[in-house]
């Protein structure tokens, strides 16, 4: 079995597009755990980080009354929802495998940020994806779990032929958008997820209205698959 990777502070904050004084604050209140190589430069496996950013994004959302739309998809999604969704799309031979080494774009079209998608991985389970024009950038792994919940929240709770706005900011996240990255680790990953299923001809993006929206195609059904 491959070793874990290990990540440092800086690629944490970039993950969760957070200051990175605010890592290292969570590492020293011990609620990350990590390690530090030297004074100021800590290190945190990914196992770890990812589970240290879903409990913190849902201690953000406990409390919070009337439920959110988020929420009240997550009751419905409990134990009971469809799977396969994203093995069925990264099947070989299937629509995410034939879009590997293409460049897309941000949903945005004011202010569009190229990336390209690097890998479907079966064995991982999970999109392997590149931000393109900032070196600084890291990769991004987007987990089967987030493809599957996508496109269970856009089957289940949005009707069919409905927009709704995509809101992925990491601060302000929409409902769309919280309960995709609920099934990534608490890291954010609709603005490259759904270029990829628009790419598919799952989904369809309008990145000319305000808020920008999505609607799924009626050529997809409920679980994504076409």
């Amino acid at each position: 079995m491959a070793e874990a990777r290990i990540l440092t502070d800086a690629e944490m904050a970039d993950l969760l597009q957070l200051n990175i004084e605010a890592v290292r604050t969570a590492f020293h209140r011990g609620e990350l755990p990590g390690f530090e190589v030297m004074p100021g430069h800590l290190r945190c496996s990914e196992p770890a980080f990812y589970e240290w950013a879903d409990r913190r994004s849902r201690e953000a959302q406990d409390g919070k009354s009337p439920p959110s739309p988020a929420d009240a998809a997550e009751r419905a999604y409990g134990g009971n929802h469809p799977e396969g969704a994203f093995a069925a799309l990264a099947m070989e031979g299937g629509p995410l495998e034939k879009l590997q080494g293409q460049h897309l774009a941000t949903p945005d079209n004011r202010r569009s940020r190229p990336f390209r998608l690097d890998a479907v991985d079966r064995e991982r389970g999970g999109l392997q994806v590149s931000p393109l024009g900032n070196r600084n950038a890291s990769p991004v792994f987007i987990r089967a779990a987030a493809v599957d919940r996508c496109l269970y929240y856009l089957s289940t709770q949005v009707p069919a032929g409905v927009h709704t706005p995509i809101q992925a900011s990491q601060n302000h996240p929409g409902p769309l958008a919280r309960f995709t990255r609920r099934g990534n680790g608490g890291v954010r990953c609709l603005h490259y997820l759904l270029p990829i299923l628009a790419a598919a001809g799952l989904v369809e993006i309008d990145g000319d209205s305000r808020p920008n929206t999505v609607r799924r195609c009626s050529t997809a059904d409920g679980d994504g698959r076409r």
